[in-house]
This record gives C-alpha cells, structure tokens and sequence, in this order.
C-alpha cells in the first residue's frame, strides 16, 4: 500500500510540475540563452563606491539603487548617494545594457561612467562591478548588488 501512495504521489508531483512550467515559463527558461531581454522590470539594490577625484582626497560612498531595464537593452537607474566628503546626492542617470548569452551584461551611460556584471536567477539578481581603462578614471572600486522587484 506505501509504494502504491508513493507512486501515485509522485506522478501527480511530476504532472504538478508540468503545468507549472507550461503556466509559467519563466521557471522553464534555463535552456533559453541570457541575452538583452533577461533584464526587465525594476531592480533595486545597494552599492559601495571608493574614489579619488583630482586634488581631493578618498571618499566612501554607500547608494542605494533603483534602476529601471526595459529588455531591449535601455535602462535608467535613480541613485541615492551617501558619501563621506560631499554627503548626499541624488543622481539619475539613462544608458544603455547588452547581456551576452552567458550573462555577462556591460552598462553604458552618457557620463564617463560604465560598468559590468553577471547576472543570476535568469536576471532576478545583477552583480555589478565597475571598470575603465582610464587610468584618470576616479573610480577606485565600485561593487553591487541589485534584485528584480515583483
């Protein structure tokens, strides 16, 4: 009698996890390559930047993060900026992403700022880093961490 409840109770958790994946496909979309379209909706997270603008000395900031990706490669991103020299700024700011297929997406913006990360959870959690080649760049480190909001 035990096997025949634990059979029936495992072709219903298969059938169960069928439907799932038909009535949500976003839990399904592990084979699906990551590309522009993994970023969409609304993200929210922190980051911590250190930098050294010219003739002044380092300064800490801790932001808090709203960014906005469309899945066609725009985002927007509004930043609270708390920093050790010149205190609070609000800073918002427009660009552009593109996510390659193995979840490396590469940030854009009009300002000299840009930026990297890696993306987990199908585009639910970004990692991102900052880089330059420009030596004059005053970004020392820059490091975060930002979720999709449902």
């Amino acid at each position: 009698m035990a096997i025949i409840v634990r059979r029936s109770f495992l072709a219903v958790a298969v059938i169960g996890a069928a439907i799932a994946l038909i009535a949500f496909p976003r839990f399904a979309s592990a084979d699906r390559p990551l590309g522009d379209h993994s970023l969409n909706g609304t993200y929210k997270g922190v980051a911590v930047e250190i930098r050294q603008d010219p003739g002044s000395d380092v300064e800490y900031c801790h932001i808090l993060v709203t960014a906005v990706a469309d899945g066609r490669g725009n985002i927007s991103v509004d930043n609270i900026r708390k920093c050790s020299l010149t205190g609070t700024v609000h800073d918002v700011e427009t660009g552009t992403y593109s996510v390659s297929p193995d979840g490396v997406v590469v940030f854009a913006f009009g300002s000299p700022d840009g930026g990297k990360g890696i993306i987990g959870e199908k585009g639910d959690i970004v990692v991102v880093d900052n880089f330059s080649d420009d030596p004059g760049d005053p970004v020392l480190a820059f490091h975060g961490v930002v979720a999709r909001v449902f």
